[in-house]
């Protein structure tokens, strides 16, 4: 008689944890959908405000920012003392900055890069 209680409380516990785990992947999966909706799907406003990385070129002591247009381009001295500064007023703008041979820190808006003039 026993051996059968004990046979009976296992399935009951069995039972009980099946649909403890049946009663979890339900929420989880009512809940799933609105957060992928949340997370994944782009707002209007976040394809408003999307804008291409800067990118920047040298050559000689031509320096071409590409899609840096309405930013304010700064050149810093190996020290930090910012030497030039100068307004992009275009998505592709080359500037001379006729600056004699040496490394150099530019920065365009978030934009930060180490250059060589040769």
């Amino acid at each position: 008689m026993k051996f059968c209680l004990y046979l009976c409380m296992e399935d009951y516990r069995i039972m009980t944890f099946k649909s403890t785990i049946l009663t979890c992947l339900f929420a989880v999966a009512m809940v799933t959908p609105v957060m992928a909706e949340s997370v994944w799907a782009p707002s209007e406003m976040a394809l408003e405000q999307y804008k291409p990385e800067t990118k920047c070129y040298v050559n000689g002591s031509n320096v071409r920012i590409q899609n840096g247009n309405g930013q304010i381009l700064e050149v810093y001295n190996v020290t930090g003392v910012r030497i030039l500064t100068f307004r992009i007023d275009t998505d592709d703008k080359t500037v001379n900055v006729s600056l004699p041979k040496g490394i150099y820190i530019i920065k365009v808006g978030s934009f930060v890069r180490k250059i060589s003039l040769r």
